[in-house]
């Protein structure tokens, strides 16, 4: 009796730790391409030492880290629930689902995204939607690719354990 309470714990953790690292990971990668293919804007911008080009550059990406992580949370949690509840349902332990799971929800947040933010700063280019996408989708690639290491690898069929 003790084993059998456990394990709906033990599908919860999993659960919430593979949201926690998908998350974590899609910022990551984010911050990463947004970082890189802005660093050498970034630093011929101001003309400071380069400890004080070094020092800006790390408190920019950390704080796009934390805003960004919080964003990803919050906008993607009942995407991630409704996502998570099919694949238990339906035990669906495939990489590709969850790579493809992953790469809609990034093109989701980035129309939500782009629909939000071009009220704000226009898009005379009309390339604003492409720039939140070419960043987002391969971070959202990663994260799901994340989120079935850590919980979705486990959905499997009764039979198959």
């Amino acid at each position: 009796m003790q084993q059998h309470e456990s394990i709906p714990d033990t599908f919860a953790a999993r659960i919430l730790g593979g949201y926690f690292v998908s998350v974590s990971v899609a910022t990551i990668v984010f911050v990463l391409i947004a970082t890189l293919s802005r660093v050498s804007g970034f630093e011929s911008a101001i003309n400071n030492t380069f400890s004080e080009k070094a020092t800006d550059l790390a408190t920019m990406t950390a704080l796009i880290f934390f805003a960004s992580w919080i964003v990803a949370f919050t906008v993607t949690a009942l995407p991630c629930v409704a996502l998570s509840w099919i694949a238990r349902k339906y035990r669906i332990n495939c990489w590709l689902f969850y790579t493809l799971a992953g790469i809609a929800l990034a093109m989701l947040v980035s129309l939500l995204n782009f629909q939000v933010f071009d009220h704000w700063y226009g898009d005379p280019q009309g390339d604003g939607l492409f720039n939140f996408a070419r960043v987002l989708v391969p971070a959202g690639a990663i994260s799901g690719l994340a989120f079935w290491r850590v919980a979705g690898r486990h959905y499997r069929h009764p039979e198959r354990r």
